[in-house]
């Protein structure tokens, strides 16, 4: 088949007899003007849907079809991405009532430090609580390096700590706290928070205390002993820890929502990206529909002329075939 087919490709009595066939289906001038028409009609067709006024006037042209089509798969593809839209509008809109208010905006900024204090405090206690118990002979093994940045464990449970200490109190004592929810506290609580933070301020100036007796002992200014140097450094890790949970304690209510704030800004970044696939799904919705009425009017211009190109010339032969028997006339009455 392949070698046959190179042959006629290659044969000028093939190319010379196409041409001829050719000709014959433009010399029929009836039928060549119902194809130009046709290729016309179709081509100036507007790419518009809408501003078709004629969409039914060429037959197995689906004009009216097409548009249907792409009204329904612009809508299908973007239904999924305007549902979930909707339903993180919805969800943003109940958590920022929650973290924003216009009276006291910097309670906003508040959640956030409080929210990294938060973290910072778990850190400082994980690394107390891996050292404490290295100190006590429970843990065996090396550390992992995370666990082994003890001045960062000191720097929250003093400097840090009391500054939180003195910052609740603030807090608590004003008429209407601008960083937190606390000058609306009451009663037993009110007072066992303020005890919470006189604690943890003794407790962080305490650790500064036994971070200079161990310093002392470091520098032998001190006689270092085995037994004063474990409960120094044992009652540093655990005045560590107990501080640690007890600011995280206080700030707790305000870091979960810092937590919230962060999630609201990560359902934002959310929102954005699915607002950009519904954007890209309005435009491919859009544009494949007019790429496949395109394409469907090549194929339509290919097939046309083919068949034209295919049929014609032997319609026209067997036109001229005829054309003698047109002549002859059949007797009337008036021959009799």
């Amino acid at each position: 088949m392949a070698q046959l087919l190179y042959s006629l490709l290659n044969s000028e009595l093939f190319w010379i007899g196409l041409a001829a066939w050719i000709l014959i289906g433009v010399a029929w001038g009836a039928k060549r003007a119902a194809l130009i028409s046709r290729l016309r009609c179709i081509v100036s067709k507007p790419v518009i849907f809408d501003h078709d006024q004629q969409p039914d006037d060429l037959p197995f042209y689906p004009r009216a079809f097409l548009e249907r089509f792409s009204n329904a798969f612009r809508d299908t593809l973007r239904q999924p991405f305007q549902n979930l839209i909707q339903t993180l509008r919805g969800i943003i809109t109940q958590q920022h009532a929650m973290v924003y208010s216009t009276e006291l905006p910097l309670r906003t900024f508040g959640y956030l430090f409080f929210l990294l204090c938060l973290l910072l405090f778990a850190y400082a206690d994980a690394i107390a609580i891996a050292n404490g118990l290295s100190t006590l002979g429970l843990l065996t093994g090396r550390l992992a390096p995370f666990l082994l940045r003890y001045d960062i464990a000191v720097g929250v449970a003093t400097f840090l700590s009391v500054i939180i200490g003195f910052l609740i109190l603030s807090q608590l004592f004003a008429k209407r706290s601008e960083l937190s929810h606390w000058s609306d506290a009451e009663g037993a609580w009110r007072d066992i928070a303020k005890m919470i933070c006189l604690v943890i301020i003794i407790f962080g100036l305490t650790v500064s205390v036994l971070l200079g007796i161990s310093r002392l002992i470091a520098l032998g200014y001190i006689e270092a002993q085995t037994t004063t140097e474990f409960l120094v450094q044992l009652g540093i890790n655990v005045l560590i820890l107990v501080n640690g949970i007890l600011a995280a304690a206080l700030i707790f209510t305000e870091a979960f929502k810092g937590f919230v704030l962060v999630l609201i800004g990560a359902q934002w970044v959310l929102a954005a990206l699915l607002y950009i696939a519904d954007y890209l799904a309005t435009i491919v919705g859009s544009v494949l529909p007019f790429a496949l009425d395109i394409a469907w009017r090549i194929l339509f211009i290919l097939i046309d002329i083919g068949l034209y190109i295919i049929f014609i010339p032997f319609l026209g032969i067997l036109n001229a075939l005829m054309a003698p028997f047109r002549w002859i006339r059949p007797p009337g009455p008036a021959d009799t």
